[in-house]
């Protein structure tokens, strides 16, 4: 049976996101020289085998679905920055960021 490669379930969000804050060097990219990119690839080996064994969706270690969560974040955060600086005043035109983004 082929792998389901498609969106990730809020169960695995959520495991991901407190593995992410259980090792928050990892999540900012702070590990570093050698031994930092060994316990790197360990990490993500151990998160991506912890998400796959769930269901769901399964994913490669390269596949690395936080860094398109990062980047919806940051474009969302920005998107709502320039509504809301934009000329006019008023609220935000876009919506508000989800728990998921």
């Amino acid at each position: 049976m082929a792998p389901h490669t498609g969106s990730a379930t809020p169960e695995q969000i959520d495991v991901l996101l407190n593995f992410l804050d259980e090792h928050r060097d990892l999540a900012r990219g702070r590990l570093r020289g050698a031994d930092g990119n060994v316990q790197t690839k360990r990490l993500w080996e151990k998160l991506c085998y912890s998400l796959n064994s769930m269901g769901g969706c399964t994913k490669t270690i390269q596949q690395k679905v936080w860094f398109d969560r990062k980047h919806l974040a940051k474009k969302a955060t920005a998107d709502s920055r320039r509504s809301t600086s934009a000329t006019g005043g008023g609220p935000s035109l876009t919506p508000p960021l989800s728990q998921w983004v």
